[in-house]
Formats: structure tokens, C-alpha cells, sequence
């Protein structure tokens, strides 16, 4: 397990993630942030391999967190109709 691996990721989401309001369906948005997490990992010779195994996926990890500092209640926005 990876305390330190965590750690980054708190400390990433807390100066990264805010809570303005997004779009509705911002999927895109958090596979963004969690690329760019994964390059400040990377800067931090913090491997994103080393972050998911305590979290799961990074993006999805970022969403929900996106969710909690916007007051969503749901981690993600229903799919479109075809």
C-alpha cells in the first residue's frame, strides 16, 4: 500500500479540484485533471500506478471528487440517448 501515493492525490485534488460549478456532462473534464495529476505524479517521481492501487481509477477518483466540491450527488452523468 501507498500512503505516499495517496497523499499526492489529496493533496492534488485539494489545490486542483474546486467547487465551481461544471457542466453537466463533465466526464471530459476529469480525464483532463487526472492526466494532468498524473504528470505532476510523474514530477514527483510518484508513479500514477502507485496512486490507483489505493484509489482505482484516477479519473474516476478525480470525478467523484469533482462531485463532492460541487454538491452532485451522483458520480456521473446519465448517458446520452441514441
Amino acid at each position: 500500500m501507498s500512503e505516499r501515493g495517496t497523499k499526492f492525490l489529496r493533496n492534488w485534488i485539494k489545490k486542483n479540484v474546486d467547487a465551481a460549478p461544471y457542466q453537466p456532462l463533465y466526464d471530459t473534464r476529469a480525464k483532463v485533471l487526472a492526466e494532468q495529476c498524473a504528470a505532476d505524479a510523474r514530477k514527483m517521481k510518484v508513479s500514477v500506478e502507485e496512486i490507483e492501487v489505493e484509489v482505482g481509477d484516477l479519473a474516476d477518483c478525480i470525478l467523484k471528487a469533482m462531485n463532492q466540491a460541487s454538491g452532485r450527488e451522483t458520480n456521473r452523468a446519465a448517458p446520452a440517448a441514441r
